[in-house]
């Protein structure tokens, strides 16, 4: 036999609940040709999830939950049994996006040997992956260019810094909801933390983007000799909005289910 969760109910509003979901036992799956068999050790609980369950998701890269389906999510398993001829062996650990359950029968095309390349298996189900492929290959930071993170506490973006400071940014500059996260990242994580509040309430902020723009801090208040900081501002607006819809894309593709 094989445990499952399962959605019971549609949260009406909120966060969902333990009466939101089930646990359910099933047969032991049966892995049909060309399909890998694997024991799961450990599985991601993902924040989109939560989008993912009942009619209110709407156009999501992966598909919807409704009351009586499985969830699903990154997983570390153990391979029971796989085809010949893919190269995997019963006992290897392998990567995959069917959590939530205690077996999974994969495609083998869907399954990611982990080999030994990190000490912990657990640390193939972080973001640093997500953070990478973002700054990688689709912003392609380049030595001594300034980096500007949103939500640069959260999970990808507190990956995001560290990892930009790596890849030899200049500068990194990462956006926060409260003044204790934008203090940690001052302190733990990127070289200058700040929140939508400072971004938006104090143009002169905008000078550690380009010095040349604005004068240099003269006091507590705001102040610019030109219109160069409103636009700045107006322009780092259009950023923000940009850099929000693309991490909104990376995140649906590393969470897409084929």
């Amino acid at each position: 036999m094989s445990r499952e969760i399962r959605l019971a109910a549609v949260p009406a509003a909120g966060s969902p609940g333990p009466e939101h979901f089930e646990l359910a036992e099933v047969p032991l799956p049966v892995p049909d040709e060309g399909r890998v068999l694997v024991r799961n050790r450990f599985f991601h609980v993902f924040a989109a999830l939560r989008t993912l369950l009942g009619a209110s998701a709407r156009a999501t890269p992966v598909p919807p939950l409704h009351p009586g389906d499985t969830l699903y999510g990154p997983a570390i398993g153990e391979v029971v049994s796989a085809p010949g001829g893919n190269g995997l062996r019963a006992g290897d650990l392998v990567a995959h996006r069917l959590g939530w359950r205690e077996y999974a029968v994969v495609p083998a095309g869907q399954v990611s040997p982990l080999g030994e390349a990190l000490p912990d298996p657990v640390a193939h189900l972080g973001q640093g992956a997500l953070a990478y492929t973002a700054l990688t290959r689709d912003a392609e930071v380049r030595p001594g260019d300034t980096v500007f993170v949103s939500g640069a506490a959260g999970g990808v973006g507190s990956l995001a810094g560290p990892i930009a400071r790596l890849l030899g940014a200049g500068r990194v500059i990462g956006s926060t909801g409260s003044r204790e996260k934008a203090d940690r990242l001052i302190r733990e994580l990127l070289s200058l933390g700040l929140t939508i509040e400072d971004l938006r309430g104090c143009a002169e902020r905008l000078r550690l983007l380009d010095d040349d723009t604005l004068p240099p801090r003269g006091g507590p208040g705001c102040s610019t000799e030109s219109g160069v900081a409103e636009r700045r501002l107006a322009d780092l607006d259009a950023e923000i909005a940009r850099l929000s819809l693309l991490r909104e894309r990376l995140a649906g593709r590393a969470g897409r289910v084929e």
